[in-house]
């Protein structure tokens, strides 16, 4: 409940309703989104084919808004976080400064696959905007519903397609992570793009498509991601998980050749990462134990690409 000293004016109102509906994910579909100094901040006539469904962060200290993760109450398939997702928005212990604020919106399309030759793409698009003084466009967390990239919970590939101001499109690899797929420290928009806009969608493509470097199962329960043009010469079939399930406390281990820049991170249930270590180029395995019974995701990357990921099972 938001009190005031007076009777309300329409700017007071304006930014009431602007507060209320980035901290609670409602979005206001027609209206103008407005900070606490009266500030126009995001508005839809400027966004006239992304104007439904804006949903925001950001930090805004004259009406202690500060939020670092959201999704939209009308239609939760897509999370945003900064940094990453947390159970709550309380627990993201991301930083932003005040008066910045990040707002994404939709072309209003549906939530339907529609194939583009190698892959199934989600005719909804997404645009994302930042707004405020050196607010960060790097680092984010994306999380969006299993269920309706995959219904069917088919061996597939999952791919977040960001494309720039400059009309460049970025693919960026997921991983399932239970009912969810998770997109980790995705960068919007680095020191080299011009604008503060970026716009996005998802889509899907089969296990064993070597065109584009998709995944294939291997039969050790993990996901191997196939090379492209050669670039990836390591024999992924000596990379392996022991004991899967394990027990709680209980040390596991994973194998593996000794490689240049390999990194092994741990993810929760939720895609929150637990645990992120640079492995010594002379090393040949990994050792470590979780406490709480539950699933975990350990990707394998080496120079920033997922070249193994396990499901876990601690029990």
């Amino acid at each position: 409940m938001v009190f005031l000293p007076r009777k309300a004016k329409s700017l007071d109102l304006n930014k009431i309703h602007s507060y209320l509906s980035i901290k609670y994910g409602i979005s206001l579909e027609k209206g103008k989104y407005y900070n606490s100094d009266g500030k126009i901040i995001w508005d839809p006539e400027k966004h006239k084919e992304f104007k439904h469904k804006p949903t925001g962060l950001g930090r805004d200290d004259g009406n202690e808004l500060y939020q670092k993760q959201s999704s939209n109450q009308a239609d939760l398939f897509l999370t945003i976080g900064k940094n990453t997702i947390e159970r709550t928005n309380v627990e993201n212990q991301a930083i932003f400064d005040n008066n910045q604020f990040v707002i994404w919106s939709d072309d209003n399309k549906e939530l339907a696959l529609k194939n583009d030759g190698q892959f199934d793409v989600l005719q909804k698009n997404w645009e994302i905007n930042f707004i405020g003084n050196k607010v960060s466009k790097t680092d984010y967390t994306l999380r969006v519903l299993k269920e309706t990239m995959n219904p069917g919970s088919l061996p597939i590939a999952y791919w977040m397609f960001l494309k720039k101001p400059d009309g460049s499109t970025q693919k960026i690899q997921g991983a399932e992570v239970e009912k969810y797929i998770i997109f980790n420290k995705v960068d919007f928009l680095n020191e080299f793009d011009n604008g503060d806009t970026a716009h996005f969608t998802f889509a899907i493509s089969p296990l064993k498509d070597r065109k584009i470097g998709g995944v294939g199962q291997n039969q050790n329960s993990g996901t191997e991601l196939l090379a492209n043009n050669n670039e990836l010469s390591l024999n992924l079939t000596k990379i392996n998980l022991y004991p899967n399930p394990v027990k709680k406390g209980q040390t596991f281990t994973v194998t593996f050749p000794p490689m240049e820049d390999l990194v092994i991170s741990i993810y929760d249930g939720t895609g929150r990462l637990l645990k992120m270590e640079n492995i010594d180029r002379k090393s040949n395995h990994y050792m470590n134990t979780l406490d709480v019974q539950s699933a975990y995701i350990i990707n394998l990357t080496q120079n920033k690409k997922i070249i193994k990921t396990f499901k876990l099972i601690v029990d």
